[in-house]
């Protein structure tokens, strides 16, 4: 099971999905803690925030910047398919 969940697939992406949903509270309760605002927790921030995160994160555990990502970092990338 482990290997899946480091393969670009499925599995992966919907483990991101949840990390990507995990990062939406993270971000907005740290925001909100840092501006002062009451109460932490609020739901159309977390909302508005997963709304652009959660499909990036998706994209990402599916696989679809893999290429881009070993590029970026100067490793040798992946043979096109």
């Amino acid at each position: 099971m482990a290997a899946k969940l480091r393969a670009p697939g499925w599995y992966r992406a919907l483990s991101f999905v949840a990390m990507g949903i995990g990062f939406s509270y993270a971000l907005s309760i740290c925001a909100r803690l840092l501006f002062g605002y009451h109460p932490i927790l609020d739901g159309n921030s977390v909302l508005i925030i997963a709304l652009i995160a959660t499909p990036l994160f998706f994209l990402v555990g599916l696989g679809a910047f893999d290429y881009w990502f070993y590029w970026a970092a100067g490793r040798p990338t992946r043979a096109e398919d």
